[in-house]
């Protein structure tokens, strides 16, 4: 109420200045609804954006002669009160995205996260009633028939067995020349690595502990499982897990940024290309020549750590650093031969909300059906003097769209995005900036990148095994 009176009172003044009674101060009024209406609402920049391109596309000189906004959005002249209910109720109960201004693609996305909470509440339920452990007198919360826990207890062992055979070796990842320079009584700081070997060696020390926790937690359930140790609420939780071939939550909770419940097989895949991205690192030094940023386990890390390295370097403080992404003219990562002079090559972005025409190097319209999710070539991150991300906005050059960049996309319908990274995507565009941004343009960091091709190069694994990687996702 109090919003609607302040931005009443707003309207009413800005009204009574102008100087012809009869004409409208759009920018005013946008300004008015943007600012003292909703503006305190918004603790997002890119949420402030999208309001004010919104507002841009409605409230204009316009539409008080009868525009169509939409399809069925319109501005209606209607002779009473009860003709306005009954259009309204003949209306659709549901927000249709065209109705909104958004392109066919959003549907497709709305109805993709409706379909994947109806699995997971399926998941849920199923679940519930699945057979445990219980019946050998361990854990007593179920009970079966014999042939029925044996049936499952030789399921279990069965997924035990490959998952345990599939994963990689219990050996530390360790960068030789950093070791050699951090003895054991020195810290980072004391030993003057710098923020991005910092960041380094603690990837390596968070793959080290996933791994050990993964092998832990097997061997854990395979010694209950023949008889030797109760079991417990995490066994029994793991065996629901490995039941309907998810990933355990004291697994994700060591693991990479995910956007939800992950299926066992491509989970491991995962858990193989990030090992060899590490081994690569690690063997490379630091800067790599490119990063596969999505195969971090912590990429906002990365970028602070570029930050902190720049601020190093030039003496800038790093409080007015921020970090911008530029597409580069590298297809893959194998065709750059050496990192930059200033800043990192990274790969593994994805776009979504409109297409990447690699011919042209720009943005271009997506397809009209179907979600759109075009891999960007290797792009090019650099510190530039910007205090905050509108500055950063603010000062792309002309015909340059400014994009957030997250880490997963969206974990469910209620949630509008995934964690977002502290860097901006300069993206080169034809069109203006508010066409994406109303179609929700962004970049996601993909991590299934490579995920077969790092895996099937995996040294002493068996094609048994491969395929077990390959086809249990």
């Amino acid at each position: 109420a109090a919003d609607l009176a302040a931005s009443l009172g707003v309207a009413a003044r800005a009204l009574s200045w102008t100087q012809v009674p009869a004409a409208v101060w759009w920018s005013d009024l946008r300004r008015n609804a943007g600012a003292a209406a909703f503006g305190s609402h918004f603790g997002n920049v890119w949420d402030k954006r999208l309001h004010v391109a919104l507002l841009e596309a409605y409230v204009h000189e316009a539409l008080p002669d009868g525009q169509q906004v939409s399809r069925r959005l319109e501005f209606l002249e209607l002779p009473s009160r009860d003709a306005y209910t009954r259009h309204i109720e003949a209306s659709p109960s549901d927000d249709i995205p065209s109705d909104l201004g958004l392109l066919p693609r959003a549907q497709s996305a709305l109805e993709e996260s409706r379909a994947d909470e109806l699995l997971r509440f399926g998941a849920a339920v199923m679940s519930t009633s699945r057979v445990g452990l219980g019946p050998f007198g361990r854990s007593g919360r179920r009970s079966c028939s014999g042939t029925a826990a044996a049936e499952t207890v030789e399921a279990v062992r069965l997924v035990l067995d490959k998952v345990r055979d599939a994963l990689p070796h219990a050996t530390t990842v360790r960068p030789k020349a950093l070791q050699r320079r951090l003895r054991t009584d020195l810290s980072p700081l004391e030993a003057d690595l710098s923020p991005l070997e910092v960041v380094l060696m603690q990837e390596c020390d968070r793959m080290e502990a996933l791994v050990t926790e993964v092998h832990a937690s097997l061997a854990r359930l395979d010694e209950s499982m023949r008889g030797g140790a109760p079991v417990d609420e995490g066994a029994d939780t793991l065996v629901g897990a490995l039941q309907r071939g998810l990933v355990p939550a004291s697994w994700t909770e060591l693991a990479w940024p995910s956007a939800g419940p992950q299926p066992l097989g491509r989970w491991l895949l995962g858990l193989y290309a990030r090992r060899a991205h590490l081994e690569e690192w690690a063997a490379q030094g630091v800067p790599p020549t490119v990063t596969w940023l999505g195969g971090l386990f912590r990429p906002q890390a990365f970028v602070f750590a570029l930050l902190a390295e720049t601020s190093r370097r030039t003496g800038t403080p790093l409080e007015s650093l921020s970090a911008v992404a530029e597409v580069t003219g590298y297809d893959s990562a194998e065709q750059v031969g050496a990192p930059p002079e200033n800043g990192v090559y990274v790969h593994g972005a994805a776009l979504e909300g409109a297409n990447w025409d690699a011919s042209a190097g720009k943005l271009a319209e997506a397809p009209s059906g179907g979600r759109c999710a075009t891999r960007l070539p290797v792009m090019h991150i650099r510190a530039l003097e910007a205090v905050t991300t509108a500055d950063t906005i603010a000062a792309a050059p002309y015909g340059v769209y400014a994009s957030p960049v997250y880490a997963t996309g969206p974990a469910s319908g209620a949630e509008r995005r995934g964690e977002e990274l502290p860097l901006t995507a300069w993206l080169p565009s034809e069109a203006p900036p508010s066409l994406w941004v109303v179609s929700g343009a962004a970049l996601r960091l993909d991590g299934e990148c490579d995920w077969q091709r790092r895996a099937t190069q995996q040294p002493g694994k068996s094609d048994e095994e491969l395929g077990f990687l390959l086809t249990s996702h």
